[in-house]
């Protein structure tokens, strides 16, 4: 995975966020929710994070919008009544789109935590301090 782009203005953003059929709400929050669960300084963690919102929304298992999935009770901890406080960068909206056009991991590659893998879940890959698993 690498970067696309260097700096973003505004006016690339609003071009990001209708990339992904999001609405810029929705796409602003799952950009803090990215840089929230990975950091705003590992792009690839970035990257697989914002890949398994993407995977969670297309899953029959899962909320099928993105707001659903960030929302979804006892999924992200850092999300609370419904929104994250975290400020983002630029890098974590260009992963958001990243992932959304390349589909970098599995579609069954849902759950990810920090330090450790969930018991009884296949593993998949540890990226950075997140450890992602399959279905």
């Amino acid at each position: 995975m690498s970067k696309m782009f260097c700096q973003i203005d505004e006016m690339m953003i609003l071009e990001l966020w209708e990339q992904c059929n999001l609405s810029k709400e929705d796409f602003e929050f799952m950009a803090r929710v990215v840089a929230a669960e990975a950091g705003t300084t590992h792009w690839d963690n970035q990257v697989a994070v914002a890949s398994v919102i993407w995977n969670r929304v297309s899953s029959d298992h899962f909320p099928d919008t993105v707001e659903g999935v960030l929302t979804e009770s006892g999924q992200f901890s850092t999300v609370n009544h419904g929104d994250c406080s975290t400020p983002t960068v630029d890098a974590c909206r260009r992963a958001i789109v990243y992932a959304y056009l390349n589909r970098p991991l599995p579609e069954d590659v849902l759950f990810f935590r920090a330090f450790y893998y969930f018991s009884g879940l296949k593993h998949y890959a540890k990226v950075a301090d997140n450890y992602f698993s399959y279905e």
